[in-house]
């Protein structure tokens, strides 16, 4: 097992939501099939956005409005550093900014944050919103046959 397949069981067991819910392991896979689609286009460092697919909601503890858990993954991390160890400094630092900013609605100049961002909310469709490209950081993102792909996985 790799080191990020290792943090995704830890993020699983660390998630005391519903598992079947909104903010659970579902919605990580459908962040990380979104991400891959930007990736290639922002540049993005895709081990940093694939790690925050599956720990940005790792504390959530219900599907509804809950700002605090992004700061709280942002803490797990740091709490959980020797697990990260193949990161470079950077990289966990961006890992932890991503986290912890990702449930306050901001936008991001940095292209791995604003992927991790927008890979997250493009899966909005599993709450009945459909993604709207102010809300992106990315110019990828914003692109409407993205926006409609990513909004058809996350309500099928």
């Amino acid at each position: 097992m790799n080191d990020i397949s290792r943090i995704k069981n830890l993020a699983i067991d660390r998630y005391h939501g519903d598992r079947l819910g909104d903010n659970g392991p579902a919605h990580w896979d459908r962040a990380w099939e979104n991400a891959k689609v930007l990736i290639p286009i922002t540049k993005a460092n895709a081990t940093v956005v694939q790690l925050f697919c599956y720990l940005h909601d790792c504390c959530a503890v219900h599907d509804g409005h809950e700002p605090e858990h992004g700061p709280a993954a942002a803490f797990f991390i740091k709490q959980n550093k020797k697990l990260f160890s193949f990161l470079s400094a950077l990289e966990f630092k961006l890992l932890v900014d991503a986290c912890a900013g990702h449930t306050f609605h901001q936008l991001s100049q940095s292209p791995t944050i604003g992927t991790c961002w927008d890979a997250d909310r493009l899966d909005l469709g599993r709450f009945g919103i459909y993604p709207q490209d102010a809300f992106f950081s990315t110019q990828a993102a914003k692109n409407p046959a993205i926006i409609e792909r990513a909004y058809q996985n996350s309500i099928a």
